[in-house]
């Protein structure tokens, strides 16, 4: 009963935080800036972090990147990350909304191409 109630917020959310962004396929020539998010939990998180940044330099294309880390975390253990650019699972709320001042950086800047490596479909993704 309880997952209906927060699929039906969840909706809500979606569809009150629906983008009016155009979408489409555009050339590789076109892009000039591009928002990656990364899930800290993958194997390898780093390295594929750097090489999307050896990517943006080498094409002349700004690159963002965002992490999701949704691990447990201890008092003594630190996050792998820029706390201004990850958004951990303690930063959702009960229907697992983000808060909107922590991810606006994400959702205001206008990005040519926006890629998603989060292979879950939690929804923070959504």
């Amino acid at each position: 009963m309880f997952e209906i109630i927060k699929d039906f917020f969840r909706q809500r959310k979606l569809r009150k935080h629906i983008s009016d962004i155009p979408t489409g396929f555009i050339p590789l020539e076109q892009i000039k800036t591009a928002n990656f998010i990364i899930d800290v939990e993958e194997p390898g998180f780093d390295k594929v972090k750097e090489d999307i940044l050896a990517w943006g330099r080498n094409t002349g294309i700004k690159t963002n990147i965002y992490f999701f880390d949704f691990r447990k975390l201890s008092k003594n253990e630190l996050l792998l990350t820029s706390i201004q650019t990850t958004l951990l699972k303690r930063e959702l709320s009960w229907i697992g909304m983000p808060d909107s001042e922590k991810v606006a950086p994400l959702i205001e800047e206008k990005s040519d191409l926006f890629v998603s490596l989060v292979c879950n479909s939690c929804f923070p993704n959504d």
